[in-house]
C-alpha cells in the first residue's frame, strides 16, 4: 500500500515538472537542418520562332528573415488524477539560412528556365551579358516572401492503481506532429524598354500544402519534416507566380 502510494504522489510530482520544449530550444534545432526547393517544368514547349531578347535584372531581395523563427502559439495542460496531458504548439516562420540555396538565385533559374520554354522570348541574366537602352528588360522585385508552419508536440503519462493485490505501474506516451505550411509571396513585375515601363503588375500567390507523414516520435524528425513541407510549399507558390509571370510577358510580347 505504502509502495502504491509513493508511485502515485510521485506520479503527480511528474505531472506538475510535465512541460514540452521551449521555443528557444526548438529554434536552436531548426538553426541546425537544411532544406532544398525544386523547380519543374510542366508546361507546354513552346514551338515558334524567339525573335526577341529580354535580360532580367538582378533580384536581390528575398523579404525572408534571415533565420527561422520559432515561438509558442498556444499551450493545454489537463493534470487529472491519474492522467496527465500536455501539448504546445509553435509557429515557424521559415528563415533564408536553412535554405541550401539563395532564394534569389533559385528565382532567378526558375524564371530562365520557364520563359526559355514556354514564351515567345529568350530570357537571358543580364548578370551574364550587358543590355543596351534600346533592349527590353524585366525587372521583379520581392514585395513579400513569408513561408510558416506549425509544430505539435503532445505528451502525457498515466497512472494504473492495482490495488492491495495487483501491481499498480506508471506510463508515458508522446506524438510530434508537423502541421501544414502556408507560403505568401508577392512580386512587383515590370517591363521596360530603355527608360519607359511597358507594362507593370503586382503578382500575389497565397499557397497551402499539407505534408503526407505528418507524425513522429522525435521531435528533430517533426522539425525537419516541417521545413521540407515548408521548402516544397514555397516551390509551389514560387512556380506558379513564374508561370504567371511568363504567360503575361508572353501574351504582351505576341500582341505588340
Amino acid at each position: 500500500m505504502k509502495t502504491s502510494k509513493k508511485l502515485f504522489y510521485l506520479f503527480i510530482f511528474a505531472c506538475c515538472l510535465s512541460s514540452c520544449r521551449s521555443s528557444k530550444s526548438m529554434q536552436a534545432d531548426f538553426r541546425q537542418l537544411e532544406t532544398s526547393l525544386f523547380y519543374e517544368l510542366t508546361t507546354p514547349e513552346y514551338k515558334g520562332t524567339k525573335n526577341t531578347k529580354v535580360y532580367l535584372d538582378r533580384i536581390d531581395k528575398s523579404k525572408m528573415p534571415v533565420f527561422t523563427k520559432v515561438k509558442k502559439d498556444g499551450s493545454l495542460f489537463l493534470p487529472l488524477l491519474f492522467v496527465n496531458y500536455s501539448s504546445q504548439d509553435y509557429a515557424v516562420t521559415m528563415g533564408e539560412s536553412c535554405l541550401k540555396e539563395n532564394y534569389c538565385k533559385f528565382l532567378t533559374d526558375a524564371l530562365l528556365a520557364e520563359c526559355n520554354g514556354s514564351s515567345c522570348f529568350y530570357l537571358t541574366d543580364s548578370m551574364h551579358e550587358m543590355y543596351s537602352d534600346s533592349d527590353y528588360v524585366l525587372k521583379v522585385e520581392i514585395v513579400q516572401n513569408e513561408t510558416t508552419s506549425q509544430v505539435k508536440i503532445e505528451q502525457g503519462n498515466y497512472y494504473v492503481y492495482g490495488g492491495n493485490d495487483e501491481e499498480s505501474y506508471y506510463g508515458e506516451y508522446s506524438n510530434r506532429a508537423a502541421k501544414k505550411a502556408t507560403t505568401n509571396l508577392s512580386f512587383w513585375v515590370r517591363l521596360f524598354k530603355g527608360d519607359n515601363c511597358l507594362t507593370t503588375n503586382i503578382y500575389n500567390v497565397n499557397k497551402s500544402f499539407k505534408c503526407k507523414d505528418c507524425s513522429f516520435e522525435q521531435t528533430i524528425d517533426a522539425n525537419q519534416a516541417s521545413l521540407d513541407n515548408m521548402a516544397e510549399c514555397l516551390s509551389l507558390a514560387t512556380k506558379e507566380m513564374v508561370e504567371q509571370i511568363s504567360n503575361e510577358i508572353n501574351l504582351f510580347l505576341v500582341v505588340r
